[in-house]
């Protein structure tokens, strides 16, 4: 590849394409349209993809298009930040638009890695607020697409689908990674008819540690009010230095730049407990948090943190009520436990081991993400 300064064409493109790139809108090189169908049309058992307005792809028993097309959603979860590239028989909800029957001169792949690159980017502009909650159908028809000609195009393409099999290989290993911790966890944890789990660890002279016994988890941990870290700024920016935890799914919020009430777990690990969800997190970096409910658990017992943490997460509490669960019940739960702190420690060490190998695995899915994004901001016009 070689670099170009002419903006009438990438910044980056292959050497042997010279000419500048022309646009046509989206609407002159494909037809726009809507499924038919919608959420409770779909099938676990279904024979098709379900295309609906999240990343998530459901069954159903019907399709609507044979072919290839573009997906995105008009609205619902991670409106004009989902996408997907389909090639056969699927259906789709009546919200979600199908780019379909491109234009002979259009490459269909080439087009997704440019779309799902820019919309989100153009939905924004052309919005009233900051928020999107939906889509029109002109954001899409009336887009500027770059049409070069089609063999730089799909050139282009094979290239840039190359970089995404590399982030699905990553990925797919991250998937068997946790997998593989997961089995693992059922036989080095009791199950609940079970005092000790059915793979142990040795005494270094080859000898058994005794029995596991039972504890409250308010042997091992206590409870710190988050009052003093609670974050007092509603504006967040990457480029800044503390994490904001807070609860639901979205565990890091952002960062702030606030200097003053940092939670300092970088040497002392904590563990943070949706006091709603009974979701726990483990922590070993510094901190705010941007809600009361999000309780910070601190050691107690010299049984090691993680090894603690992986207990929690063993515990299948059902969460009733929308109300706080540590202060009452929670705490109170029992959990099994290694009676010896060394087979306690060689659990925690191992688990550790794995954690750490999964870290690896998806710093190096985020490094290949950030490869193609820059590669997309200078392949592209």
């Amino acid at each position: 590849m070689s670099a170009v300064k002419n903006r009438s064409t990438p910044l980056l493109r292959f050497p042997e394409f010279t000419e500048d790139w022309k646009s046509l809108p989206m609407t002159k090189i494909a037809k726009i349209g809507t499924g038919k169908k919608d959420t409770q049309d779909k099938d676990t058992n279904g024979k098709y993809p379900f295309y609906v307005r999240s990343d998530t792809v459901e069954k159903i028993n019907s399709y609507g298009y044979d072919g290839v097309a573009i997906l995105t959603s008009g609205d619902g979860v991670g409106v004009g930040k989902n996408f997907h590239y389909v090639n056969g028989k699927f259906d789709y909800h009546q919200r979600v638009y199908a780019i379909r029957d491109f234009i002979n001169k259009a490459d269909s792949r080439f087009v997704y890695e440019y779309f799902s690159a820019n919309f989100y980017k153009r939905v924004i502009r052309l919005s009233a607020k900051n928020s999107v909650d939906s889509i029109r159908m002109t954001m899409i028809a009336d887009m500027p697409i770059p049409i070069p000609d089609l063999s730089e195009q799909k050139k282009i393409a094979e290239f840039l689908t190359l970089v995404v099999e590399r982030i699905e290989l990553i990925g797919k290993k991250i998937e068997l990674s946790k997998a593989y911790k997961k089995g693992l966890m059922q036989k080095l944890f009791p199950a609940k008819d079970q005092t000790n789990p059915t793979l142990r660890f040795k005494k270094p002279d080859g000898s058994d540690f005794p029995d596991w016994h039972t504890v409250s988890l308010s042997e091992l941990l206590e409870y710190e009010q988050p009052t003093s870290y609670i974050v007092q700024s509603v504006e967040y920016d990457d480029t800044y230095g503390t994490p904001v935890l807070t609860a639901g799914k979205t565990f890091i919020l952002g960062y702030t730049n606030e200097k003053n009430g940092i939670k300092d777990a970088s040497s002392n690990p904590v563990i943070i407990f949706d006091d709603f969800t009974t979701a726990s997190h483990f922590v070993d970096f510094n901190f705010k948090v941007k809600s009361s409910a999000m309780k910070i658990l601190k050691q107690k017992a010299e049984t090691p943190m993680k090894l603690t943490y992986e207990l929690l997460n063993q515990i299948n509490y059902e969460v009733g009520d929308h109300k706080r669960h540590w202060i009452g019940e929670y705490q109170n739960l029992p959990v099994k436990l290694p009676f010896h702190i060394k087979e306690q420690e060689k659990i925690a060490d191992f688990l550790s081991s794995i954690d750490e190998k999964i870290k690896e695995q998806e710093r190096k899915l985020e490094q290949a993400k950030e490869f193609k994004k820059a590669l997309l901001q200078q392949m592209f016009v």
